[in-house]
């Protein structure tokens, strides 16, 4: 026992060592939610150079962001358009369910049905949204083709006529998706309505900064993605 804690505290030294050495020279930046979210800190990140951290996606749980803990379950996607001295600023960029939260909410012997569609709200966004219902039973082609198209043309009139933010906060919040059932329970009956996942495919273009444009031109590969907060800074 006592040669492996002899071992093991060289091994810890050496680490924070490395740590120190992997951080040394770089500038610490705050990564910011946008003003609709209340312009809060969410990450802190280490760079040599600020341009490197345009177009970077950010995900976030909503939890973290609004406080709501009983959404621990969606994760909020942001994307860095612009660095200001220390501030990196960042755009909406979506919303996601955790995978682990759909799959609990399909039951056996209940029909579920997927939904991809692609809207343009008011204010300019260009979206890819992703509803999931849950019948209270199995139902036929023909009331799937229904409950689909009729799906699809409550999200059209819905969200043309929202701006993105109002839409965000309404599915934080819950009320858009019950609005949705609400609608669609006048076909036939559903069980549960949720939104999987929100994705932008075009921000609208008060939102694009030069910069944000910039990085998306010359981006090549796959965009780098932070899920968990970066090293605490050391003194």
């Amino acid at each position: 026992m006592a040669k492996q804690a002899e071992k093991k505290g060289p091994q810890k030294k050496m680490s924070q060592a490395q740590s120190v050495k992997k951080w040394k020279g770089k500038d610490w930046f705050d990564i910011m939610t946008p003003p609709e979210f209340g312009s809060k800190v969410i990450y802190q990140t280490p760079s040599t150079d600020p341009a490197s951290l345009i177009g970077r996606n950010i995900n976030v749980p909503v939890s973290e962001v609004t406080g709501e803990r009983s959404k621990y379950f969606v994760w909020l996607k942001f994307k860095i358009a612009d660095v200001k001295g220390s501030n990196a600023q960042t755009i909406p960029n979506g919303m996601q369910c955790m995978n682990e939260y759909l799959s609990r909410i399909v039951r056996k012997r209940k029909d579920k049905i997927e939904i991809t569609h692609v809207v343009k709200t008011k204010d300019g966004w260009e979206i890819r949204i992703k509803p999931l219902l849950i019948m209270t039973r199995n139902v036929s082609s023909a009331v799937r083709s229904e409950i689909i198209n009729n799906t699809k043309k409550f999200i059209d009139d819905k969200i043309k006529k929202m701006t993105f933010n109002d839409l965000m906060q309404e599915v934080i919040k819950g009320s858009f998706q019950m609005k949705m059932k609400k609608q669609l329970n006048k076909v036939y009956p559903v069980k549960f309505s949720e939104i999987g996942r929100i994705k932008v495919i075009e921000p609208s273009e008060n939102a694009m900064t030069p910069a944000l444009e910039k990085a998306m031109e010359k981006a090549e590969e796959p965009e780098k993605t932070e899920t968990v907060a970066a090293p605490e800074k050391s003194e």
